[in-house]
């Protein structure tokens, strides 16, 4: 009997041990468990959010200050040419142009541009007057032989209705159609081409178009086989950008890069 009794007290301690054990394994793997750290989300990348620019095509030039400004400031920039009777009505967040912008826009000046007569470099004439240029556009002189130039006829390159310098030269011949010959070309990069593949031509030109530096390469090759027939600027028109919303951050930074002051830090 008392055999039985030791040996019922072993059985015992057996299941108190055994007991313990489990009970120091579920605690060890609940203090393993609870260790592990809870992995922190990573943030969603946002895509940057681009300011819209568009300009018409005389403003091309302009396009060497808008990849400046951006790459200064770091300014995500998308340059849209527009066609000038669209500027109104483009969804761009700023907007180029020459002279008055819509009435209800916000307009910021940004300097001037000049409009010149041009010609192929190979023409020896130079320094015409206004009055000059206006009869060769009216037809009145069509060899460049009336000019102390070689035997060469006249080449009229005219802009077309929708070309931010068509106002110039309605102010030039006072309001006068251009003569007959003149053939319509659809803005500076094609009166550019143009005026190097036929020779004694004259166009009008933003003095802008004459700055090689600013111009895209393909450009700025035809831009430098021109050369300035005008004694002094036709027109003067001033550069301006607008908003049809009062300017913040990004577009802020912008029209005032583009000003010559530095956008505020932190766009604040």
């Amino acid at each position: 009997m008392q055999h039985q009794r030791g040996w019922t007290a072993t059985v015992r301690r057996s299941h108190l041990w055994l007991g313990m054990v489990v009970l120091l394994g579920v605690w060890a793997l609940t203090a393993c468990a609870t260790a592990i750290p809870t992995p922190t989300p990573m943030p969603t990348p946002t895509a940057p959010t681009f300011l819209v620019v568009a300009h018409p095509p005389d403003l091309t030039p302009w396009d060497a200050d808008l990849q400046r400004c951006a790459r200064t400031w770091n300014l995500p920039l998308v340059v849209h040419e527009v066609a000038l009777r669209a500027l109104p009505t483009t969804e761009a967040d700023v907007v180029l142009t020459w002279g008055a912008p819509p009435a209800e826009a916000h307009a910021f000046a940004l300097g001037e541009e000049t409009v010149w007569a041009v010609t192929s470099r190979t023409n020896p004439v130079r320094d015409l007057s206004p009055a000059q240029v206006r009869w060769l556009f009216l037809g009145w002189v069509t060899d460049w032989r009336d000019f102390g130039g070689r035997a060469q006829g006249v080449r009229l390159w005219a802009p077309d209705e929708d070309d931010l310098v068509y106002p110039v030269l309605e102010d030039l011949l006072l309001g006068v159609p251009p003569a007959s010959q003149a053939k319509v070309v659809p803005g500076p990069r094609a009166a550019l081409e143009a005026l190097a593949k036929v020779p004694g031509g004259v166009a009008l030109l933003p003095g802008r178009w004459l700055m090689t530096a600013d111009l895209p390469p393909e450009v700025a090759s035809r831009a430098a086989k021109v050369a300035v027939l005008s004694a002094e600027p036709l027109g003067q028109t001033p550069v301006v950008a607008f908003t049809w919303e009062e300017p913040q951050g990004t577009a802020r930074d912008l029209i005032a890069c583009l000003q010559g002051t530095a956008p505020p830090q932190g766009g604040e």
